[in-house]
């Protein structure tokens, strides 16, 4: 397995093209440089580590075969690969709650929704990649500019990828 250093170096342009070419040893490379960050937002989303580390295994399965629709004029590999895990996460689970879950689902986005309007960096994260909010509802929701909601986001990925 290649160092921080060495993974951090390789550009995520280089990995799709490899990636489209069935390099193997860039697919473990993609897992290296994004699996901790990708299985942490997995495990906000389902609250259960081993829940979260199959469905971090399947998503990175999803990027393997749908390599060749990823857009990088559209968005960005991390943004890509974390859209399809909150999906996975938020389809696992919707088949898994309850009425009590569902219940309490609409408590944390109320919580969700108090905590982003006093600006809590982690809250709008969640928001946007656990929640599915966009930039416009969050702008209108908290008062907060596109740039600020951007420069929050980066900062929480920076902290998922430590």
């Amino acid at each position: 397995m290649p160092d921080k250093a060495q993974i951090d170096q390789i550009t995520d342009q280089d990995l799709v093209k490899d990636l489209r070419l069935g390099d193997q040893d860039a697919f473990e490379l993609l897992y290296d440089k994004y699996g901790r960050a990708i299985f942490g937002l997995l495990c906000k989303i389902t609250n259960h580590p081993a829940l979260a580390e199959d469905l971090l295994h399947q998503c990175f399965v999803k990027v393997w075969q749908d390599i060749s629709l990823f857009d990088p004029q559209q968005q960005r590999l991390f943004t890509w690969i974390c859209t399809m895990a909150r999906t996975l996460g938020q389809d696992k689970m919707s088949v898994k709650n309850d009425l009590d879950q569902i219940q309490a689902g609409k408590n944390y986005v109320k919580e969700s929704i108090a905590y982003a309007q006093e600006k809590k960096p982690e809250q709008i994260f969640d928001l946007v990649f656990i929640k599915g909010k966009t930039y416009e509802e969050l702008e209108k929701e908290m008062g907060i500019t596109r740039e600020e909601l951007k420069r929050i986001i980066r900062s929480e990925i920076n902290l998922l990828r430590k």
